[in-house]
């Protein structure tokens, strides 16, 4: 979860120093050395069922993500980066739990060389092919990353505090290796549904967690096949929080994940899986995907792809296995500019993995849903 900036006050005053950097930049000739990129993602949701990723059955405006990035290059090998953030996901609970703007992004590189750098501050976790860029709308085939293996509001985080080194280990081969490593912790929210018992109702709760301890590294080998790129990754953490104390074992939460990612000319394909276990004898969470893209002519694309989830989860009656989530979805995009860019999305959902309380034994909803948006980034 990104940090909060709650107050209008100290929003102004955000506003007020970029645009007084900017100026002076200009002023003193520094322009060179600061750079300001943005993006804005709009869309329009509607479901045919319950309420799912926040989006109400009698549709919503209110999806958004859009951010304002600042990057300032003191020295040859020294940047200075910060990115600020808006995000809404239409009428879910979580839109309660997070500020208007939030502090996204906030860290200094130093790049030693040509091929290792670091990292320190509130950095991107590197983790899969698209956490660094999961809300740059003109990149995505979607409105959003698939959700199963990157999540969104909840159980999530895009940045850790703390450091990410980066190294490459072999420049110049046709089997690249690129490898990085992250230390730190983060803050992120913890969602669930909460059944119904004799002594009371059915819940969906949003409460504040914390990852400590967070170790991780990350490989990617770039074959020689121009475009086609495996890797892989694993990190442990100790969770903390309401839902994560009744869902854990003994030990720590390990995760692991593996990608396939190719780009070629007019098709692409992309694959991964994860798998996420809270400490021993906990939570197990197990998720894949596999997506397949064909730009059918300059502007004008297709993607489909479809997103799987299981969950096996300790309760007071024994474990319980759920086929969480089956999302299966075709998307059309149109690039009308580089940086502009309209989709249109419908997607078919059964699972449990809605805002909605589903009692242990109910069959999974079914959901259809759709999304139609608009992506501009500058």
């Amino acid at each position: 979860m990104a940090d909060f900036l709650p107050s209008y006050g100290f929003r102004a005053l955000i506003a007020g120093a970029l645009l007084t950097i900017a100026a002076r930049s200009n002023a003193q000739g520094l322009s060179e050395k600061l750079l300001i990129h943005g993006y804005l993602t709009q869309g329009y949701a509607t479901t045919s069922g319950p309420m799912i990723l926040g989006i109400p059955n009698d549709g919503t405006f209110d999806y958004r993500r859009a951010a304002l990035l600042l990057r300032f290059k003191a020295a040859t090998n020294d940047v200075f980066v910060v990115q600020i953030a808006n995000r809404r996901l239409g009428e879910s609970e979580i839109n309660h739990h997070t500020s208007e703007l939030q502090l996204d992004w906030a860290f200094y590189e130093h790049n030693f060389g040509e091929n290792t750098s670091i990292r320190v501050g509130k950095a991107p976790i590197p983790m899969g092919i698209s956490n660094e860029t999961r809300f740059l709308g003109t990149l995505l085939p979607f409105y959003r990353v698939p959700f199963g293996f990157y999540q969104e509001g909840g159980f999530t985080s895009e940045t850790l505090d703390g450091a990410v080194v980066t190294h490459k280990f072999n420049p110049g081969s046709a089997w690249l290796v690129t490898g990085a490593a992250f230390a730190g912790e983060f803050n992120y929210l913890q969602t669930g549904a909460i059944p119904a018992t004799e002594n009371s109702p059915g819940q969906y709760l949003v409460v504040d967690g914390r990852a400590r301890n967070l170790f991780g590294v990350q490989l990617w080998l770039q074959t020689p096949l121009p475009g086609l790129r495996v890797g892989g990754g694993a990190a442990r953490r100790q969770d903390e929080g309401t839902i994560s104390d009744q869902i854990s074992g003994r030990g720590a939460t390990r995760d692991f994940w593996g990608s396939v990612d190719g780009s070629f000319d007019r098709l692409t394909a992309r694959a991964e899986y994860r798998n996420l276990t809270f400490g021993e004898g906990g939570a197990k969470y197990r998720t894949y995907y596999g997506q397949v893209g064909y730009r059918i002519l300059e502007a004008l694309s297709i993607t489909v792809q479809r997103d799987v989830t299981d969950l096996d989860v300790p309760t007071q009656i024994g474990r319980l296995a759920l086929k969480y989530d089956r999302d299966n979805a075709i998307g059309v995009s149109y690039m009308f500019a580089p940086n502009v860019v309209g989709k249109l999305e419908l997607h078919d959902a059964h699972g449990y993995g809605d805002e909605v309380v589903v009692n242990y034994g109910d069959p999974a909803i079914h959901n259809r849903y759709s999304i139609a948006s608009v992506s501009v980034s500058f």
